[in-house]
């Protein structure tokens, strides 16, 4: 284990806070569900749009479209998995996202089709927003105290 590693799980555990390897399976299940959402939201927009994206006229354009962000996100949430200092940055723009997310469907909430589709969504964003910002705290705890060790092996 490295000093970096030490320094993080030596930090205090409670509500809300993760150690390294909690924190990596984190990392590594919010990465795979983006991917797995951005797959079938690119290769079956169809099935993605009766199941969870029946919000008004399906365009298939547009839901491969936001599928390139969930892509996107997912690998770069899965190399953070190796690379800490993309954490922060990442779960940051992660949280950010999803609470305007859950926003933009709590207002169409009424108009899902079918019309149990919008509450669920609206649950499930929920749920990934907390593992964001519970992510998002223990990295940044982590990265302040990973720097806080290194100044004080520098002197």
């Amino acid at each position: 284990m490295d000093a970096d590693e030490r320094v993080t799980v030596r930090g205090r555990r409670g509500p809300g806070r993760l150690d390294e390897r909690t924190l990596r399976v984190v990392l590594t299940v919010l990465g795979l569900a983006d991917v797995a959402l951005g797959v079938w939201m690119a290769l079956w927009p169809g099935s993605f749009s009766r199941s969870l994206g029946g919000f008004g006229v399906r365009n298939d354009h547009d839901i491969r479209d936001a599928a390139t962000w969930s892509l996107a996100l997912g690998l770069a949430l899965l190399c953070s998995v190796r690379r800490r200092s993309w954490r922060v940055p990442l779960l940051f723009l992660g949280s950010l996202q999803v609470v305007l997310h859950i926003a933009n469907h709590i207002a169409d909430v009424a108009d899902a089709n079918p019309l149990w589709a919008g509450p669920v969504d609206v649950v499930l964003l929920t749920v990934q927003g907390v593992a964001f910002a519970v992510a998002l705290g223990s990295a940044s705890r982590a990265a302040s105290r990973r720097g806080t060790a290194r100044a004080r092996l520098a002197r």
